[in-house]
């Protein structure tokens, strides 16, 4: 039984092998976490990903996985740490086991396009993440495409060995600016 969870901007997390007992560390304390979570067989590496735009442009994070640190904790959410999301969409990119590529669609949380024009602070606040949907063989921004993966936030997913894990953001609130999410990757010793 594996016990996981995630780190984000907004807070920490580390995976347990059952028969451990978790370390009390203080959640505020990111460099105490990250040194348990290397404890446990665990390393962790900020994956940063934007886009900006007038012309638009992209630049997309990657990270190698490599053995033995195969195992990735599939995240809930990705935090937006500059501009805003809207209602639009991020991607999270990865080459399981198994050879199939997926990528899983993250849907920015507010209701409108364009939040910041509308100076609503709920929906500004609602749109500093992107949300896990679901994950797909084929595209999954702006529209997904191609056959479903059973795939859940939360859950582990064995990776291929060297093939990157990729972070995209399709499209944010323009008026707010360059769109930057900045997430921490968690990968574990999969033995």
């Amino acid at each position: 039984m594996w016990i996981v969870a995630l780190w984000s901007t907004f807070g920490c997390g580390f995976e347990i092998r059952s028969g451990m007992e978790p370390a009390t560390v203080d959640a505020s304390a990111p460099d105490a976490i990250a040194a348990d979570a290397a404890k446990l067989g665990c390393i962790q590496t900020e994956l940063v990903a934007s886009k900006s735009y007038g012309p638009s442009s992209w630049v997309d994070g990657a990270l190698a996985p490599v053995a033995p640190y195969l195992d990735l904790v599939i995240p809930p959410a990705l935090a937006v740490t500059m501009g805003n999301g809207g209602n639009h969409c991020a991607e999270l990119g990865f080459k399981l086991a198994t050879t199939t590529y997926v990528r899983c669609r993250y849907q920015g949380g507010a209701s409108t396009s364009s939040p910041t024009s509308g100076a609503n602070q709920t929906e500004i606040v609602n749109g500093m993440s992107y949300q896990f949907d679901q994950c797909r063989l084929g595209d999954a921004c702006p529209a997904p495409t191609g056959a479903p993966v059973v795939l859940a936030a939360g859950e582990r997913a064995e990776l291929a060995n060297g093939t990157p894990i990729t972070l995209r953001v399709d499209n944010g609130d323009a008026n707010a600016g360059t769109t930057q999410i900045v997430q921490l990757m968690q990968r574990c010793d999969g033995s």
